[in-house]
């Protein structure tokens, strides 16, 4: 489960909807200390007007972190 909602300190008009919440499974691959690989799907409980249709919108996000120290 992940939630999170925002807003503007700023003059600026809030972002519609203001909140996301969403449920999905990761999975996360470590090789030694150094390098971490992820990928997340998730479905979206409240839905969101976005003509992008990219990985992301569609509910997958991947990254891959190394720390050389």
């Amino acid at each position: 489960v992940d939630f999170g909602t925002a807003w503007n300190s700023s003059g600026n008009d809030n972002p519609d909807p203001n909140t996301l919440a969403s449920v999905g499974l990761g999975l996360q691959w470590q090789q030694g200390n150094n390098s971490t690989a992820r990928l997340d799907w998730g479905i979206p409980l409240i839905s969101v007007d976005s003509r992008d249709r990219t990985w992301q919108e569609n509910g997958l996000h991947f990254s891959v972190q190394w720390n050389p120290f």
